[in-house]
């Protein structure tokens, strides 16, 4: 049997995580915009420098 070798140190990332969970971006990646967000569908239409900076 392999001897079990723990991992390393976690990063102050990971720590983060498991005290307050994962961050506001995380959570946000796999949402979907509501038809009601009207600025940012203005934005999007406009071309605007503030949408081009959200993808």
């Amino acid at each position: 049997m392999a001897p079990h070798n723990p991992p390393g140190p976690a990063t102050p990332a990971e720590e983060l995580e498991e005290v307050y969970g994962p961050s506001i971006w995380e959570s946000a990646a796999n949402a979907k915009i509501p038809n009601t967000a009207w600025e940012y569908h203005i934005r999007k239409q406009l071309n605007d420098a503030a949408y081009n900076h959200l993808e």
